[in-house]
């Protein structure tokens, strides 16, 4: 099958402003040798609140955005984005992720022009200035478990997938769906990262994002008590 689409961004967004990614998509792709092999996806999976997108962005011909009225699951979003999407290769992104420099998405254009399969970009927290106080256990808790440099994620691929940036060609993901029963937080990833590490070759480059979505230690420990349902399910 050939794509006129080679690359689909897709941002699932749940009570976040998303439009500071979409400012810094849409200007990368200026630096595209064809950008108009590319789309971005963006599905509102049931904010409890409304962000105003600008119209420059929602007339842009690469934004497609949708947004719903109910919460569908991590999972369940995510594997909705890739059937809206068209492209050879898909790149997952979370809302609250800003790419680290100018040439992220070029980067992950050159990977996929490769032939590889499965590309784990990585996170980190490069654009947060001295943050501590209310969200200092949160930043330690994370260089810990997250904001890890490629040569380490590679000791164990499938455990560093994380869904909030990394590129996979079409065929893989259609191969090896979403768990959908990941309805809450938490673990999605990983499970998907095992299935996928039994067929395809997971890499892992530095091509980070900064995840902008820091959290008190309270919303942290609330988040880690939510997150033991998948980790049963896992």
């Amino acid at each position: 099958m050939t794509h006129s689409i080679f690359l689909s961004v897709l941002i699932p967004v749940y009570n976040w402003d998303v439009s500071s990614l979409l400012e810094h998509l849409v200007s990368q792709t200026r630096c595209l040798q064809n950008s108009n092999s590319l789309e971005i996806i963006v599905m509102d999976d049931g904010s409890s609140w409304r962000y105003e997108i600008s119209s420059s962005l929602l007339d842009c011909p690469l934004i497609h955005y949708h947004a719903f009225d109910e919460n569908r699951g991590r999972a369940a979003i995510r594997q909705m984005l890739l059937n809206e999407s068209a492209g050879e290769c898909v790149l997952f992104l979370d809302a609250d992720m800003l790419p680290d420099d100018d040439c992220f998405l070029q980067r992950y254009v050159e990977h996929a022009e490769a032939g590889n399969d499965i590309v784990c970009g990585g996170i980190s927290y490069l654009q947060h200035r001295d943050e501590g106080g209310d969200f200092s256990f949160y930043l330690y808790k994370s260089a810990k478990t997250e904001a890890i440099p490629a040569e380490k994620r590679r000791r164990a691929p499938w455990r560093y997938l994380f869904t909030s940036n990394v590129m996979v060609r079409r065929q893989v993901a259609e191969t090896v769906p979403f768990d959908c029963r990941f309805s809450g937080y938490g673990f999605e990833d990983i499970e998907w990262g095992l299935r996928l590490s039994e067929i395809y070759k997971i890499q892992h480059i530095d091509n980070t994002c900064t995840h902008m979505g820091l959290q008190t230690q309270k919303q942290t420990f609330a988040k880690m008590r939510e997150s033991i349902d998948n980790y049963v399910l896992l």
